[in-house]
């Protein structure tokens, strides 16, 4: 496993001044109790497991089955008899509720037409319980810039959200600058009119979302649980946000007011059909439903914009970690992201190490992008390697990019991020349905490409009965009979 960066220089980055958000000076972080280095509580449940294993369970998709304490322990047996480590409770998902004892949140209490026999079953709790219990490390994970889901008839998921439970919040709503899809014109279409994704964001730059989101870190932190992860901090892809909050904290970065707004950042124009596909990991999630026939050219302020976006990120990353580590000093500060990193700019956040300069590699990144960087202000990072191909060769030869692939993910996360956190290769199984040889290689090849591996999620290791996969995979970390 690979070494984590010395304490001297996380501290060091905290006490600098970085004007980059809205103009202002980013919030100092909570420094750790003298005696805990960030990064090195053991993940490890037993002295076999080199790496540690971690298995995501998703708030809605599991609705059912972590509905009584009873699901609860028999996943949680599950996951010792599998060998996991670590398990990630998500109590905040997409649309804005939660699974806990929230006094700002509202309590989620049905799912697709299943109403839980107790309404106030506290996920979070019983989790913590029957996991300690087993002694498997449990995280909470929190959908950040997330108070809405768009909706899907064919899944049964109705349109719905903390935006619409409270609509005030409608004002805090990231907007796109799109052509919509039949459209000839572009257009500001605020995120609860779902341009992208499933997921509903609310604004990095407007002030009430930032104060409320870093609320709801405050509160599930004040459960013992080991750590926390942070899901969709960031923007919602490459064309938001034009809210005028975020105008607003872009023109107080920039010192000045944007002549042309937002043309001086991009504009839109008609293109001819026929062009090569993007290759686009997740596109589920970041695919933007805009007409075809139009492209973004990048406009004088194009590049500033992106430093800004990426600044208020590591921004919100930092002032984070200050309310984790105020409080527990000694619980783990984890981050979840793509693992894209050549294309991940358009999100928003920059998860490399400050060491790297992403201006050597891509003509997108301008000399200062490196400023924005913040592994370093995490003690681990959960990487979505969403692939499925094994090794750069594979990948090339299926017309994907190298790193579009366990071994290229492995490859690229060292030049990038280095020794800056311990990153986990995380695995999307949906991916490799019907397929458990596949599931098995890559497996195998995340956690020897990266200091630990993760399964996302909990439903399909249920749904394919693939449970003693992991086991199979790694014998070596079985305990004798």
């Amino acid at each position: 496993m690979r070494a984590v960066s010395p304490m001297k220089r996380v501290l060091a980055h905290l006490a600098a001044v970085a004007v980059l958000a809205g103009g202002m000076a980013f919030v100092q972080g909570c420094a750790r109790t003298p005696d805990v280095v960030p990064g090195e509580q053991s993940l490890l449940r037993h002295e076999r497991h080199e790496k540690p294993i971690t298995v995501w369970f998703d708030a809605t998709a599991n609705w059912e089955r972590l509905s009584t304490r009873e699901g609860v322990a028999r996943i949680m047996d599950h996951c010792v008899q599998a060998g996991v480590d670590v398990v990630i409770v998500d109590v905040k998902p997409i649309s804005g509720h939660v699974l806990y004892d929230s006094a700002i949140a509202p309590r989620l209490t049905e799912w697709r037409g299943v109403e839980r026999e107790d309404p106030d079953f506290d996920l979070l709790a019983v989790a913590i319980e029957e996991g300690h219990a087993r002694d498997l490390k449990v995280f909470v994970a929190v959908n950040v810039f997330s108070e809405g889901h768009i909706g899907s008839e064919e899944a049964g998921v109705p349109r719905g959200g903390t935006f619409f439970k409270y609509p005030e919040r409608q004002a805090w709503a990231s907007v796109d600058y799109v052509v919509p899809e039949g459209e000839t014109e572009p257009a500001f279409v605020p995120s609860t009119e779902g341009v992208r994704g499933h997921a509903m964001f609310t604004s990095a730059a407007h002030p009430e979302a930032v104060a409320y989101a870093l609320n709801i870190v405050r509160e599930v932190m004040a459960y013992p649980v080991d750590g926390i992860c942070l899901d969709r901090a960031r923007w919602s892809g490459g064309t938001a946000d034009f809210s005028d909050a975020a105008r607003d904290a872009f023109e107080a970065f920039l010192g000045h007011e944007v002549e042309n707004w937002p043309e001086d950042i991009y504009r839109w124009e008609r293109v001819d059909d026929g062009e090569e596909d993007e290759f686009i990991p997740d596109e589920g999630e970041r695919a933007a439903r805009i007409a075809a026939q139009f492209e973004q050219v990048e406009g004088p302020l194009y590049d500033r914009w992106l430093v800004w976006r990426a600044g208020v990120i590591q921004d919100f990353i930092l002032r984070a970690r200050g309310v984790v580590y105020d409080a527990n000093p000694n619980a783990i500060f984890a981050n979840y992201t793509g693992g894209w990193y050549p294309s991940y700019y358009q999100e928003g956040l920059n998860w490399a190490s400050p060491d790297y300069d992403p201006s050597e590699d891509y003509d997108w990144a301008p000399a200062d992008y490196q400023d924005t960087a913040f592994a370093h202000l995490l003690d681990h990072l959960y990487h979505g390697w969403y692939y499925t191909h094994v090794t750069e060769e594979d990948a090339v030869a299926a017309g994907a990019p190298w790193w579009a692939s366990m071994e290229g993910s492995g490859r690229l996360m060292e030049r990038i991020i280095g020794d800056a956190v311990p990153v986990h290769g995380g695995l999307f199984l949906f991916q490799y349905q019907g397929n458990p040889e596949l599931f098995r290689a890559c497996m195998r090849a995340a956690y020897d490409n990266s200091d630990g591996l993760m399964l996302f999620d909990l439903i399909y290791l249920e749904d394919y009965d693939w449970w003693d996969e992991i086991p199979r995979t790694f014998p070596e970390r079985m305990l004798s009979p």
